[in-house]
Order: structure tokens, then sequence, then C-alpha cells
């Protein structure tokens, strides 16, 4: 299996396929599987697959001999979330997306991946108290000392205490390893 990873689209050919069987490639650059042209960095496609939704395209990758889209899913499904995690990168082909210029980016549900990474930030330092902490801190407006305050302030006003007690908000603490030291003995 082979895999490469772009930040710009590579050369690539459309797929051609006669009698339900595909041509190769003519060029021996990667295929892509849909008619119109793949998608730039930054456009918006509809993730069939599986039923992810919109996405926004944040790079290129070649598998196999196959030119698919890195993207990020702007609401990713609860089964994805647990899967892969809130910030997963996904991989489609073409034949997996809808394209077009009629997509915008939706109003979300929650945080943006900007948010809910200040979130996670605070969570990890603050253990397992940190919601009660964050919301004393939006309470009282101490929030305004931690590294992301804007960040975590733009969380409270648009999606306030709410979210931060639902389960929508996917953010867990991460533990911290205690290093080790050794001491001469």
């Amino acid at each position: 299996m082979s895999y490469q990873e772009f930040d710009a689209r590579p050369q690539f050919e459309h797929a051609v396929f006669e009698n339900g069987e595909r041509l190769a490639s003519v060029t021996g650059n990667p295929l892509w599987s849909r008619p119109e042209q793949p998608p730039e960095v930054g456009d918006i496609v509809e993730v069939r697959i599986n039923s992810i939704g919109l996405a926004r395209v944040i790079g290129y990758f070649v598998q196999d001999g196959y030119l698919g889209l890195l993207v990020k899913p702007f609401d990713p499904p609860d089964w994805y979330i647990r899967q892969n995690g809130y910030f997963a990168t996904g991989h489609v082909f073409g034949a997996e997306i809808t394209t077009g210029d009629h997509f915008s980016e939706p109003v979300l549900k929650g945080p943006n991946q900007e948010q809910l990474a200040a979130v996670q930030r605070f969570a990890t330092a603050h253990g397992r108290s940190w919601k009660s902490e964050l919301s004393n801190a939006w309470f009282s407006g101490a929030d305004e000392r931690e590294q992301d305050s804007a960040l975590l302030r733009q969380v409270r006003n648009q999606f306030g205490p709410a979210w931060l007690m639902s389960r929508r908000n996917p953010v867990r603490p991460v533990k911290q390893r205690a290093k080790l030291s050794r001491f001469p003995g």
C-alpha cells in the first residue's frame, strides 16, 4: 500500500471506466474518481459516506494510485468522534463526496476547532474538576488570566455553561504523566 500527503493538489488524471472496468492510468499520475476537478484547499464539500456531512478540504493524499482529499468535518457524528476524536482528519475519495458552490460553512452546535483546542488545554491543565473551574472562572472573570482567555470567552459567550456541561462537549482532560527522577544512591 502506498500513501503520500500533499498541501497542494498534485498532478492527476480523471479515472476512466469502460464496461464497469477502470482503465489504467495513461500518464502514471493518480486517478481522481469524479468527473469534476478536485476541490481546492479551503473549499467545503459534503462527505456522503457514513453521513459525515460538511467538511473543509485541508489537503490531498494519494493512496494506491488514487487521489483523495484530507478533510476536517464541521460537525462529525458521535460515532466519528468516539472512534477518531473530534479533531481527526478524514480521508475521502472523489466518489465519496458531493461538491458545489452552494455549500457554505454551517452554523455549528458547538465551538470550532480552535476554541475546542483552547478548552482542551484548560481541561488538561486543571484536571478532573476542570468544568467547575472553568464555569467559576467564567462567572468571576478569572478566565481573563488564562493563556487562551479570548478563545475561552468566545466559548462562554457563544455556547455558555449549558454546552460546557452537555454531552455534546467532547473535551476530556488528558492525564499528564509524572516525571520520574533518579536520585543518586
